[in-house]
């Protein structure tokens, strides 16, 4: 993944937040939002001692935060700034970033976003198939975003759907 690893210098240990919009922002937004992350990780502090801490915007779509926790560890206050961050651009940019009811998958070089409940009828329909590419939301190292920030829907938790 050369973006990540000409924007982000940090430890493959280091942790990650993802986050992923419901849909992809237009250049302007990112361009905006690219300035919010790096002035927000530029001062994001964790009682008073500050984070080493990186932020990008991956596939237009999806923000990651990334923290040297072997530094300073974030504290609770402090990941809830992070999500503040997220709902004001929720709010500014009219998108959805905080709702974990969603799987975002790859079809035709642009992210999809289906809700949970719908699952089960879009594999029916074969729009999601047993090697289509699922972002990965569990991954919560820097090394899993680096090697498998997509993963085969059948190696994810709906390989029980894929079973004969």
């Amino acid at each position: 993944m050369e973006l990540l690893t000409t924007t982000i210098n940090m430890p493959d240990y280091a942790r990650v937040w993802l986050y992923a919009s419901d849909r992809a922002f237009t250049p302007q937004e990112e361009a905006m939002i690219s300035g919010w992350l790096a002035k927000f990780t530029k001062g994001w502090s964790s009682h008073g001692a500050n984070l080493m801490a990186s932020a990008a915007i991956l596939h237009h779509q999806i923000i990651l935060f990334v923290v040297d926790e072997s530094r300073t560890p974030p504290s609770g206050c402090s990941i809830d700034k992070s999500v503040a961050l997220l709902r004001q651009i929720e709010r500014q940019m009219g998108v959805n970033l905080l709702d974990g009811g969603r799987v975002f998958y790859q079809q035709n070089e642009q992210i999809k976003t289906v809700r949970l409940p719908q699952i089960k009828q879009e594999i029916e329909l074969q729009h999601i198939k047993p090697d289509t590419p699922i972002l990965n939301m569990q991954a919560n190292m820097l090394q899993a975003v680096r090697n498998s920030l997509f993963i085969p829907a059948a190696q994810s938790w709906m390989a029980r759907y894929f079973r004969q």
